[in-house]
């Protein structure tokens, strides 16, 4: 029969021995000291099946089939809980997602809520009262006020001897028009006279920029230096600027006169120009075309030097040009 190494082999007896499970009669078990086996009797066909049944080592088969039983069911269950505590947690987990992407879509409703009790809460710092004709009345009365405030005070510079007062705010469709004696603009020593200027005119919202005393013969500045590259970066300009032309005395050479537009009206600025005599006394730009048109010049007036003049003045430069 070919049994292998089993070293007992018996007829299956009506009583079992302890701590194994009853068979049929037609079974013949068994055992080695290695791996129990189990040849079963067909009753039809007389031939034997071979079937392996594991059993636990010597000091396990004590232990009762109830309480093996018992044990395998609560592997199982465990096992089976296992899985089930975690089908639970992935769905309560996309379950709550989607409660949450639906809280996050703002309806009509939540967003008039929320925007309109910043406003009716007394305590939020958003809060306001209904706009009534006594509340108007009043902002009428501070606007008055406040025109009056700044009327009496223009007054007052000017009968000090002021030359008036210039708001900081500009209303659309205006044009604002600044004239200086700058006193030369240090182009040759890097003078802060033009950040200075540059500064008031984006402080002041300048549209046309004019001056005398510029100080410089521009023939003997190189292209960066020129005023129309220093003058308002990064914004557009167009303008002119005049030194006297006869004479070539020196770099910062004594009167000079300037004009520009800065800006959006340099679209309308149609012809510049200068002293025709190349003392550049004066300077223009015209705005328009057509019949109707403005220019505006500015000009330099020079006054008589003292005795201990060098002759380097505007007077004496137009002097000799005059007397020649």
């Amino acid at each position: 029969m070919g049994i292998g190494t089993a070293t007992h082999c018996e007829q299956q007896a009506s009583i079992p021995h302890p701590g194994q499970c009853s068979l049929p009669s037609n079974t013949i078990y068994c055992t080695s000291d290695t791996t129990p086996w189990v040849h079963r009797r067909s009753n039809i066909t007389g031939n034997i099946t071979t079937t392996t049944t594991t059993q636990t080592p010597h000091r396990q088969s004590t232990i009762s089939t109830r309480h093996r039983r018992r044990q395998s069911r609560q592997d199982k269950w465990h096992v089976y809980s296992l899985h089930e505590d975690k089908r639970q947690k992935y769905r309560q987990f996309y379950q709550g997602y989607n409660t949450f992407q639906t809280k996050l879509q703002a309806t009509h409703e939540n967003l008039s809520r929320a925007t309109s009790s910043h406003f009716t809460d007394p305590d939020s710092r958003h809060y306001y009262e209904p706009r009534t004709s006594t509340t108007t009345d009043h902002h009428v009365r501070m606007g008055q006020d406040t025109e009056s405030r700044e009327m009496r005070r223009t007054l007052e510079l000017l009968q000090n001897g002021g030359t008036g007062f210039l708001p900081d705010s500009k209303q659309h469709g205006w044009v604002r028009v600044m004239f200086e004696n700058w006193n030369s603009l240090g182009i040759g020593t890097q003078s802060w006279k033009m950040d200075r200027l540059n500064y008031l005119i984006t402080h002041l919202k300048i549209d046309i920029i004019a001056g005398c005393e510029s100080q410089c013969n521009w023939t003997m500045v190189d292209t960066n230096n020129q005023l129309l590259a220093l003058l308002a970066p990064g914004k557009a300009t167009k303008g002119v600027a005049a030194h006297n032309k006869t004479e070539r005395i020196q770099k910062d050479q004594a009167g000079g006169t300037a004009i520009a537009g800065i800006g959006r009206i340099c679209n309308v600025i149609s012809d510049t120009g200068r002293d025709h005599t190349g003392l550049g006394r004066w300077a223009w730009i015209r705005l328009g075309q057509g019949d109707t048109s403005t220019r505006v010049i500015t000009a330099y007036l020079p006054h008589k030097p003292g005795r201990n003049s060098r002759g380097r003045t505007v007077w004496e430069q137009q002097s000799r040009y005059f007397e020649a």
